[in-house]
């Protein structure tokens, strides 16, 4: 009798709503939103030198990114996404 008014005790707790559980997975993305990522990266190919790049990833809203380049080789360089 216990394990059924506990069972029912759970069941009648406030459950997320489907809205509510899409927002906190979306938390961490939108928490980059309107900031700026120095990445670093590096190619290593099976033959041929190493090659490594280094550029700003400027985050504006959703579907907006600007990719600029801080190499010396692709200095200047910039990219939408």
């Amino acid at each position: 009798m216990f394990e059924a008014l506990l069972l029912t005790a759970v069941l009648a707790a406030d459950l997320p709503t489907a809205a509510a559980l899409l927002a906190s997975a979306d938390a961490p993305r939108r928490a980059q939103l309107h900031s700026v990522v120095r990445l670093r990266a590096t190619v290593q190919p099976d033959e041929g030198p190493t090659q490594t790049g280094e550029f700003d990833l400027y985050i504006g809203n959703e579907d907006e990114q600007l990719v600029v380049f801080r190499d010396k080789r692709n200095k200047g360089r910039k990219f939408l996404l």
